[in-house]
């Protein structure tokens, strides 16, 4: 016994988990990472056995005694338990060394640590520790306790693993046989663990029992020493607009969070905050930033101020900025009346392509005041209404505004005027500019007066000093009186006098003049003056100006005004503030450049506004901004002293623009306007343009689609875009009524960004016109009225056009108008929307000019009168007299008719004159430019737009893309039978229509081929007449690995025709890889310019069509008794090759093709054979037509690789 408690005491003492001591070595700084038996040995933790921490100690299993003291020192109590002196013990605490024997001594005294042995009195100090054992005592360390009996505690030892794993500790958990190493793993992996109910770490505590000192911990494991701070992901800021708020998150959450991870509320005017559903509409990791749709405030009559607060799960909520959603449009109010003019504020900012004003007398809606209206410099929402008279005092008024069809108005009233005007103030802007403001509006503030004698008299209403300031008008300098000298002499105004010389204000309370000369620096007065009742300065209810003065003083200008900054407010808009007032400066003296030099000047502004007298806006709509890195320079001006302002030049970075939108208003039945937010493209004539033909501009018809609820399109007569209001008119065909929609695409801005695309935007037409008769007709001796329309009628209600109540008739014998027959029906005609039927009892007949229709009539108080679908009614009494329609007056042939082919096997005949109620397809036959005149197999009438066609059904693929629409017509029989209209007639009888004008086929690129080392063949779709054209309109290309190679097309050419054909040989100065494929596609539509022979542009294909060497012929010679075809390949002939006799001047050679159009062919002897790459056919004698003579190869030939021939490509005989 005495033996093994000696080898226990040095097993402890090797093994002992002394803290005392710091390792010496620790200091190395240029040590490699440290491992963790160096970090458990640097604080002290383990020491290891004689030799250290060995591979042999790592290996060894861990004792519970040892356990036991990490157990105190994680507690801070190693130093208390090491002496203590306590005599009781557990049984087998002898088994160690008796400085051991106090650790378990101290554990035995203390059983609140949970440390109760293993039963019997025993504490088994050397048996091996297992990883559940330790992590229980680790978990005691943190300040956890084990269940023991019934103390609960806050785990049971049966489930140390899994409560150790929810506190951090897990890397041990599996090890069957618990090592040292294992020991020194588990150790610290928890000392960074957080002690229970401290909001420290485990090493933190330690170290402030003083167990293990900072500076040590620091060096060997300092992460330990601080709890890691939590991440909570949570909203960090919030921006918000009217429907959507922009989210900016703490820390990036991932994928796209969920609606429900978001907690949104809104709170109104100060109001309690509600909770609002929040859709998440995106998030961006990059910026942790999610975009949240939430419903939109609708406007309100006043002002609203809305606060959203956002909270992510279960985080803190942020308050977002309030926004302010406007009031709905309306007027706010009307300030400042006076007799001359009313300011009047509105709820949003003032658009003078869309609101119109009026003013009436509230008693009398028809007492309009004539008046101006004047958008406010600087405020968006204030207009003046200015009368052109005067407003009447004391009489209540009523301003109305329309905007998009609703009204909005504000009573109001103008008080007395009894008050005397007053200058307010004199004042210098600078040394030449003098503004004089007054009490309130004024008439005559830039009146001059000559009496227009030889020895004119002038009259003038300001004087400086002794000199007076001229007015508007420009005397004759000989005639002006000379100034009175004083020591601050004032030179009068003479020469020129333009806006900028003398300018009154909008609201007419101040006038600027802008001197001749400078004034020296000093006090001045400003004094009235009178010279004549009509052009003294005077109020509006005729109260002069005072002759009173005003003092102002010209200060000395120690610096020259100095442009200040720049801001780009577009890509065609700049504005700068000046840090003084400056002499309006004209459009060059703002310029911009790329390359930093002043003298580079040519892109300078086409306007220039002036916003304040430090403030002036330049426009370039012409010289476009580029986007990227761009100099503007200041440059020329001049201050309001005439000091010269320093050029100065701005380095900007130029963003794209916003794109453009559209508010879009209806005019009238026949006329809507779009209105675009910037200036648009357009190729200006005085500031308009009218049915563009440029793509992308704003005055384009094509960019704008209008359709009726059914569908159909409406036809653009006109499209006029006017630059200065930034709005583009259509004018439509015809009158429009009830609901349409309208799309916009395609339009560009100056800087030629498209704009915002509409699609399928509602909009309405009211229809306030009345409609009117465009026509009554009848047949001889038929039962038919037939009568149209302006437009659809009503076919319900009291004013129902197919009530027969609502007219009067009168026919041959009456003398006087009375109802229609008993019996008498009336429908809507089935091939004219806007026509109706009278249909007679068939006793009745009808003859043209005796006929006579009254459309309403008033009889007493009863009103009859029939109207439009709107309500707008005929004009009652209207009586129309009817002319003839007899058999023939319905035509295809005449003045504006039409032939279209819609299909491969329809096309479409325009009808002319009254319209056909039924057709028959056997009294039209067609023609095509294969076909001579055939008979339809069906027909039907079909309606567009308002336009009559019959539509005949042909054999099936008539017509391809190939048809020369020349060759085709409609011609009607001798006697047509079915083809009729309501009132019997038929359609007229052998004519014949005008060529087809137009084809649903068009021409594009079907194939290309490589036909040597700088030609290809391209077969179309149709057939073209110019070659060269074509050439112009294509790109060819060829891609080797990932070069790309543009081959230059530099000649076109017709194979197979002289005047017209679907194939083209293109020559290139590149060199094409003839074992590689090229690339032929169009250039972009705006660019071709190539037409197929029925005058259509060949169709868009930038995408392209790629192709390879193929097999062609290329060349047929005829000399002699010789024809020689040339191949690009080597031809192989089929064996035993014969020449059949020529038949009308055309001979074929088995499987190879056949030679039509000879001048001459006897083949009476013959042979064929193969020279190099050409077929060489010897006959008893041949000639060929120069341009007529052609092969046409059989698919059967191949080449010597067996590719079969490209049968599309078939060669002329062109003579040498």
């Amino acid at each position: 016994m005495k033996n093994l408690k000696k080898m226990l005491s040095v097993i402890v003492v090797i093994a002992m988990l002394a803290t005392t001591m710091i390792p010496a070595f620790a200091a190395d700084t240029a040590a490699a990472p440290k491992t963790d038996a160096e970090i458990a040995q640097g604080l002290g933790v383990v020491i290891g056995g004689n030799g250290g921490i060995t591979e042999d100690y790592l290996k060894a299993s861990t004792q519970r005694y040892q356990s036991a003291i990490i157990f105190l020192r994680l507690l801070g109590l190693e130093s208390t338990a090491k002496v203590f002196d306590g005599k009781d013990n557990f049984t087998d605490a002898k088994l160690l060394a008796a400085d051991m024997q106090k650790y378990l001594g101290y554990l035995k005294a203390n059983p609140q640590y949970g440390w109760i042995g293993s039963g019997n009195g025993k504490f088994d100090p050397t048996s091996a520790t297992s990883a559940q054992a330790f992590y229980k005592v680790l978990l005691e360390g943190l300040g956890y306790k084990c269940t023991v009996g019934d103390v609960k505690g806050d785990f049971d030892y049966a489930d140390t693993i899994t409560f150790a794993a929810s506190k951090g500790l897990t890397k041990v958990a599996n090890v069957s046989k618990f090592t040292n190493a294992d020991l020194i793993t588990a150790v610290l992996e928890v000392l960074p663990l957080e002690k229970n109910g401290t909001g420290k770490t485990l090493l933190k505590t330690i170290v402030e029992s003083g167990a293990i000192k900072e500076e040590v911990a620091k060096e060997f494991m300092p992460s330990a020493l601080e709890l890691p701070k939590t991440v909570t992901t949570a909203v960090y800021s919030v921006t918000a607009t009217n429907g959507q708020l922009t989210v900016v998150m703490s820390e990036d959450v991932g994928a796209t969070p969920a609606d429900a991870d978001f907690t949104v509320t809104q709170a109104i005017n100060g109001a309690a905050a509600t909770t609002v559903t929040g859709t998440v509409y995106g998030y961006t990791y990059a910026t942790k930033t999610a975009v949240i749709n939430v419903p939109v405030v609708a406007e309100a009559s006043a002002e609203q101020s809305v606060v959203y607060s956002v909270k992510y799960k279960d985080t803190t909520a942020v308050t977002a900025p309030a926004v302010v959603v406007g009031a709905s449009f309306g007027i706010k109010d009307v300030v400042e009346p006076s007799l001359k003019l009313i300011k009047v504020n509105l709820n949003k900012d003032y658009d003078s392509a869309k609101d119109t004003f009026t003013v009436y007398k509230t008693s009398d809606t028809a007492a309009t005041v004539a008046q101006t209206v004047k958008a406010v410099t600087g405020n968006s929402k204030q207009v003046l209404v200015i009368a052109t008279g005067t407003y009447e005092a004391d009489v209540d008024y009523t301003v109305k505004m329309t905007r998009d069809g609703k009204d909005y108005t504000k009573a109001f009233k103008v008080a007395a005027d009894s008050a005397v005007p007053q200058i307010v103030k004199a004042e210098a802007i600078g040394n030449k500019k003098i503004r004089v403001t007054f009490s309130e509006p004024v008439q005559n503030a830039a009146a001059f007066k000559d009496d227009g004698g030889a020895d004119s008299t002038f009259s003038y209403n300001f004087k400086i000093g002794d000199a007076v300031i001229k007015g508007t008008e420009d005397p004759d300098v000989a005639d002006m009186p000379a100034d009175t000298a004083s020591a601050k002499q004032l030179a009068n105004k003479v020469g020129s006098t333009t806006d900028e010389d003398i300018v009154v204000s909008d609201d007419l309370t101040s006038v600027d003049f802008v001197l001749n000369n400078a004034l020296a620096t000093g006090e001045y007065t400003l004094s009235m003056l009178k010279n004549g009742a009509d052009t003294n300065v005077k109020d509006y209810a005729g109260y002069e100006v005072p002759l009173t003065s005003a003092k102002f003083t010209v200060s000395l200008s120690l610096t020259a005004a100095a442009a200040d900054k720049l801001t780009v407010n577009s890509r065609s808009e700049v504005a700068v503030d000046f840090t003084a007032a400056i002499s309006a400066p004209s459009t060059s003296m703002v310029f911009w450049n790329t390359d930093g030099v002043d003298t580079n000047t040519a892109k300078t502004a086409n306007a220039v506004a002036k916003t304040t007298d430090t403030k002036y806006t330049f426009s370039f709509t012409t010289n476009v901004i580029p986007t990227g890195k761009v100099y503007f320079f200041v440059k020329g001006i001049v201050d309001a002293y005439g000091n010269a302002v320093p050029t100065k030049k701005f380095e900007v970075t130029v963003g794209s623009d916003a794109i453009a939108t559209t508010t879009i208003t209806v005019e009238n039945e026949q006329t809507v306007k779009v209105k675009f937010s910037k200036d648009m493209a357009a190729t200006l004539t005085s500031g308009v343009e009218t049915n563009s033909g440029t793509t992308g501009n704003a005055a384009r018809k094509d960019h704008y689609t209008i359709k009726k609820a059914d569908g159909t399109a409406v036809e653009i007569t006109e499209a006029k875009y006017v630059a200065a209001v930034k709005t583009t008119t259509l004018t439509l065909k015809e009158k429009q009524s009830g609901a349409c929609t309208i799309s916009i695409s395609g339009v560009k801005d100056v800087v030629g960004q498209e704009m915002q695309a509409v699609s399928s935007s509602a909009i309405t037409f009211t229809d306030v016109t009345a409609p009117t008769v465009t026509s009554v007709t009848v047949k001889d001796d038929s039962n038919k009225i037939y009568v149209v329309f302006s437009e659809k009628m009503a076919t319900t209600g009291t004013y129902s056009a197919l009530n027969a109540a609502n007219y009067k008739w009168m026919n041959t014998s009456d003398t006087s108008f009375g109802d229609l027959p008993s019996g008498t029906t009336i429908a809507v005609s089935s091939e004219d929307s806007k026509a109706i039927v009278i249909t007679l009892p068939t006793d009745k007949k009808t003859k043209a000019g005796d006929t006579k229709v009254k459309f309403g009539y008033i009889s007493g108080s009863t009103i009859k009168a029939v109207s439009d679908v709107a309500g707008n009614v005929l004009s009652i009494g209207n009586e129309q007299t009817s002319s003839a329609i007899v058999d023939g007056d319905t035509t295809i042939a005449g003045t504006g008719e039409e032939v279209k082919i819609t299909s491969g096997n329809t096309l479409r005949v325009k009808v002319l004159g009254t319209k056909l109620n039924s057709v028959s397809y056997s009294d039209f036959e067609y023609k095509t430019d294969k076909v001579a005149y055939a008979v339809s197999s069906s027909a039907k009438l079909v309606d567009v737009d308002g336009t009559q066609y019959v539509e005949l059904t042909t054999a099936a693929d008539a017509f391809t893309s190939s048809t020369d629409i020349t060759q085709v017509k409609v011609r009607t029989i001798a006697s047509p039978t079915g083809t009729k209209t309501s009132v019997g007639t038929a359609i007229d009888g052998s004519v014949e229509s005008v060529a087809a004008s137009a084809t649903s086929f068009t021409t594009s690129i079907k194939s290309v081929s490589i036909l040597d080392n700088n030609e290809v063949i391209v077969i179309l779709e149709g057939n073209i007449d110019d070659a060269a054209s074509f050439a112009s309109s294509v790109l060819l290309s060829q891609t080797i690995g990932t070069t790309t190679t543009n081959l230059p097309v530099t000649k076109g050419t017709l194979v197979g025709s002289a005047t017209k054909s679907n194939v083209v040989k293109l020559e290139t100065n590149g060199n094409i890889d003839e074992t590689a494929s090229v690339l032929l596609k169009t250039k972009p539509t705006a660019d071709i310019v190539a037409k197929d022979v029925n005058k259509q542009y060949i169709v868009t294909d930038t995408t392209g069509k790629t192709g390879s060497k193929g097999f062609m012929a290329e060349k047929l010679e005829v000399a002699a008794n010789t024809i020689t075809i040339t191949f690009n390949q080597v031809p192989k002939l089929p064996d035993s090759p014969t020449v059949t006799e020529p038949v009308a001047n055309k001979i074929t050679i088995a499987d190879v093709g056949e030679i039509t159009s000879l001048a001459s062919a006897d083949a009476t002897a013959n042979s064929v054979e193969v020279v190099g790459k050409t077929i060489v056919i010897t006959l008893t004698a041949a000639t060929a037509d120069d341009g007529v003579t052609l092969f046409t190869p059989n698919a059967n030939l191949k080449n010597t690789g067996s590719t079969g021939v490209n049968t599309d490509v078939k060669v002329l005989y062109v003579a040498p």
